[in-house]
């Protein structure tokens, strides 16, 4: 007899409204959380194919003095160049989702399994696909911009990067469970177990 899939969950928001936040609180409750950007971050490290590519599309500038991979350079030319943007996406995209399939299909056993994907709504059908259900974790935008300042990123930075994510009212509108990170996290974990708790029976672990 065929085993039961899990009942897959898919986080998602915008740059700074907590999603990471709301994937730890998950994982510290037992819960298997996999992250699309240090899914990411594991292709950019060992994938030989994205190397190739920064150093084609881009030029040697992406190198630093050691030979590694300058992440603000490839940031930098990707969103201000469209088409850059669209053959890095080409490449990542479908290698992420395929980790992700590949992490579901090994806790085929839990009840529920979470992704943690920035660029869920964005990824179109083959994305959202993927998920039973999607958690939007949401903000004011004062709040946002203020804890991407506090990461360090510039205002253009962050404009450059918003500009290619679905404002938060269309992703809240998609969304089966909006969680709103407004306040502390005590108050952002009592939304995450009143989400889990309306799961009922999927909850067992």
């Amino acid at each position: 007899m065929a085993m039961q899939q899990p009942f897959r969950i898919g986080i998602t928001g915008n740059m700074g409204t907590g999603k990471s936040t709301v994937g730890r609180y998950l994982q510290h409750l037992g819960y298997a959380v996999v992250c699309a950007d240090e899914l990411t971050q594991a292709l950019w490290q060992h994938d030989p194919l994205l190397r190739t590519w920064a150093l084609q599309a881009i030029g040697p500038e992406v190198l630093n003095a050691q030979g590694q991979l300058q992440k603000a350079v490839v940031a930098h030319a990707v969103f201000t160049t469209p088409a850059l943007k669209h053959q890095l996406e080409a490449l990542i995209h479908p290698a992420v989702r395929e980790g992700i399939v590949a992490f579901f299909e090994a806790h085929a056993g839990d009840r529920l399994v979470f992704a943690q994907v920035p660029l869920l709504f964005e990824g179109g059908p083959t994305s959202t696909g993927l998920y039973d259900a999607v958690w939007v974790v949401s903000c004011t935008e004062a709040q946002q911009h203020q804890r991407l300042l506090q990461r360090g990123m510039s205002d253009e930075a962050i404009a450059q990067r918003l500009a290619h994510q679905w404002p938060l009212c269309e992703k809240e509108a998609r969304a089966t469970v909006v969680l709103h990170n407004t306040g502390n996290e005590a108050y952002l974990h009592q939304q995450v177990q009143q989400a889990l708790q309306g799961l009922q029976g999927l909850q067992a672990h």
